[in-house]
C-alpha cells in the first residue's frame, strides 16, 4: 500500500508539474569577446506563471564593448509538425527593446549608468524576475519548447559574442479547481 502510495505521489507529482530543460551554447561564425561560466535558473523547474524565478549568471568578457555596440534579442517557440521542428518567431517582451544599445540595456535593468563596459568578470547571484500570470493562448505560446539568440555587435555591426538558449518548459495540465454549485 506505502509503494503504491508513494508511485501514485510520484506520478502526480510529474503530471502537475512544469519540464523545464536549459542549455546554452555560443552561435554565430563571428568574434566571441564574451564566455559565459554559469547560467543557473531556480526553481527548476521554472514555473510559467505565479512564481518569481531567480536567475544567476557569470561570464568573463574578454574585451572593452566599444560605444555604440547594440544587444539583439531573438526568440522562437519551437513546434514539431510530423518529423518537421517550425520556428515561431515569438514577440519582444523585454521592456526596453529587442535591438537597443548596450549601456541603455543594461541601464534600464540595473537604474543606474553602466558604460563603459570594461572587460572584466562579471557575476549576478539570485537576480529576480517577475514571472507575470499568464492566461490562454499566452500561456500556450510559453509552453513547449523554445530557442533565443542572444547576440551583441559593434558599432559597424561586426559579430562581437552570440549566445543560443535553447530549452522547454509546459505544463502537462493545470490544477483542477473545485466548481461551487
Amino acid at each position: 500500500m506505502k509503494n503504491l502510495l508513494f508511485i501514485l505521489g510520484c506520478f502526480c507529482l510529474i503530471i502537475c508539474s512544469y519540464v523545464q530543460a536549459i542549455d546554452y551554447d555560443k552561435c554565430g561564425s563571428g568574434k566571441q569577446i564574451l564566455t559565459i561560466s554559469k547560467l543557473q535558473i531556480s526553481p527548476d523547474p521554472i514555473h510559467l506563471s505565479g512564481k518569481n524565478a531567480l536567475i544567476s549568471v557569470g561570464g568573463e568578457l574578454h574585451e572593452d564593448l566599444p560605444a555604440g555596440s547594440r544587444i539583439h534579442i531573438k526568440a522562437w517557440k519551437v513546434k514539431r509538425i510530423f518529423a518537421w521542428d517550425i520556428y515561431l518567431a515569438a514577440p519582444c517582451v523585454v521592456p526596453v527593446g529587442c535591438n537597443v544599445e548596450v549601456c541603455k540595456f543594461f541601464e534600464f535593468f540595473s537604474g543606474q549608468p553602466m558604460c563603459p563596459i570594461k572587460a572584466q568578470s562579471y557575476y549576478g547571484n539570485a537576480i529576480e524576475i517577475v514571472m507575470p500570470e499568464l492566461g490562454g493562448f499566452v500561456k500556450w505560446f510559453a509552453s513547449g519548447r523554445f530557442w533565443i539568440e542572444v547576440k551583441i555587435t559593434g558599432p559597424n555591426n561586426e559579430q562581437l559574442s552570440c549566445y543560443a538558449i535553447k530549452g522547454e518548459a509546459r505544463a502537462l495540465f493545470a490544477p483542477i479547481k473545485p466548481v461551487i454549485v
